[in-house]
């Protein structure tokens, strides 16, 4: 929690945001098991946790590693409801690693990463293959939509 309001984040928000997120209805007979299997998401958030916590170099899986793991998995309820509070993965490591290890390991990790950023930066690229009925083949690799998009155009219209 010391993380969140840090940030500047406000948890009652947050989980008002997932509250409205989340959809009401009947309770079905899978929900009546007492031990649900976890749904692909949270095996995804779990996972993320688990990598996280090797990153960190802990041999365990804390709070901290699952907040990461949140908001990696980019299309869970949670991650949307921590964007939506402004929240990024790089501020919350940040803040993790300030909490946990002090503010010169967390300027130092910062200006370290800062490098691997650009390095990690891979161009757009837009592969499109037209199949012509007389089974002739017209394939390009393209930079930007927007060329790709003009090139289907011109290659329909033949």
């Amino acid at each position: 929690m010391d993380v969140l309001e840090n940030l500047g984040a406000n948890t009652v928000d947050i989980l008002t945001t997932v509250n409205q997120m989340v959809e009401d209805g009947q309770p079905s007979q899978k929900s009546r098991i007492l031990d649900l299997p976890y749904t692909s998401r949270a095996r995804v958030v779990l996972d993320q946790a688990i990598s996280v916590a090797h990153e960190f170099g802990d041999g365990y899986v804390g709070t901290q590693h699952l907040l990461l793991g949140l908001i990696r998995e980019r299309h869970s309820i949670a991650a949307k409801a921590l964007g939506i509070a402004g929240l990024t993965e790089a501020a919350l490591r940040r803040e993790i690693v300030r909490l946990l290890q002090g503010e010169g390991v967390a300027a130092a990790l910062e200006a370290e990463a800062k490098p691997n950023i650009e390095e990690k930066h891979v161009p757009l690229s837009v592969a499109v293959e037209i199949r012509y009925e007389d089974g002739t083949l017209a394939k390009r690799i393209f930079t930007s939509n927007d060329d790709a998009i003009v090139f289907l155009r011109e290659k329909g219209s033949e």
